[in-house]
């Protein structure tokens, strides 16, 4: 039976932030003083921005095409300023941070009413400062995708960190809750495929068991013997 020598992933390169514009696809819509549309790595949509009462407000367009992308920006800039003659609200809140801190108030008032431990609290809100909102803050939760996902669990396994398959499930159940929370406030109609993503982390922990396990029962033989096989030694201490 042939050993592989490690079931830890490979280092990765370092992590781009896949929320950042790509520069050449940035382009002022023509006739319009800040009206701007753009690319970034995250979709593969476009995405338009607008200044408007010094703020910025942007938009996924839904739209690969550019000249598609150019007839929303245009009808979002009537749309806006519309808004803005009318005195309505000019942004909608559907921010992936809005549906955080919707579902953390909700989730503080269980722990008052003694449904929820006060310490899942305290490990979601860890979670959500150093991981969680670095990445997906600026992130519309209709714009959440597999792929997004996908980059999101990358960044957590790098060189100086690679969390375990238990640690990686949390994350991942921690965006579902947050993204059945914007769905019950009928935001969003449908959930990524978080759940294929989990099943993949399972079957590779179940996988290094079984490795872990093969190993041990090799070094337990050679100890028996009196021997020490230096590769057996090293194969154990690569799967720690």
């Amino acid at each position: 039976m042939q050993i592989p020598l490690s079931c830890s992933q490979p280092a990765t390169a370092k992590q781009h932030d896949p929320t950042q514009s790509i520069p050449n696809t940035l382009e002022k819509v023509k006739g319009y003083k800040s009206l701007t549309i753009y690319k970034m790595t995250a979709s593969p949509y476009y995405y338009v921005l607008i200044y408007e009462d010094g703020k910025v407000i942007r938009r996924s367009t839904k739209k690969e095409d550019r000249r598609d992308a150019i007839k929303f920006a245009e009808e979002f800039f009537v749309e806006i300023k519309t808004k803005k003659l009318n005195k309505q609200p000019l942004t909608k809140k559907s921010g992936f941070e809005v549906f955080v801190w919707s579902l953390f108030e909700e989730n503080k008032a269980k722990v008052k009413r003694g449904e929820l431990a006060e310490g899942k609290i305290s490990q979601d809100e860890g979670r959500l400062g150093n991981d969680l909102l670095p990445f997906f803050r600026r992130y519309e939760v209709a714009d959440i995708n597999y792929k997004a996902i996908v980059e999101y669990i990358q960044t957590l396994n790098t060189d100086n960190r690679n969390l375990s398959s238990s640690s990686l499930k949390t994350h991942l159940s921690h965006i579902k809750t947050i993204l059945r929370h914007a769905q019950r406030m009928d935001v969003i109609h449908s959930l990524p495929a978080i759940h294929q993503l989990i099943k993949g982390i399972q079957a590779t922990s179940c996988q290094c068991l079984k490795q872990l396990k093969y190993i041990r029962q090799l070094l337990k033989g050679n100890r028996r013997k009196g021997t020490a096989n230096p590769m057996i030694v090293f194969l154990y201490q690569s799967t720690l």
